[in-house]
């Protein structure tokens, strides 16, 4: 049975989400209801780099694929 391509890009963008989601927790940051920042001097803009790096170290460890697949 061949697999269905709507299944495995489902589950690559739930691994995507999940793996941000751990990068944010990783990164220390507080919670942002709405999306919006939690108070004026919250540092998540300077770390969007350093976090999305790290999204996509988890998201190819997590598909079995290399980081450059991802960039």
């Amino acid at each position: 049975m061949a697999s269905c391509g709507w299944m495995e890009r489902r589950r690559a963008e739930l691994v995507i989400a999940g793996a941000f989601r751990q990068a944010l927790e990783e990164s220390g940051l507080p919670p942002h209801p709405g999306g919006e920042c939690p108070s004026p001097d919250c540092p998540c803009e300077s770390m969007t780099d350093a976090m999305e790096a790290r999204a996509i170290e988890v998201a190819a460890d997590r598909l079995g694929i290399d980081v450059a697949e991802l960039r």
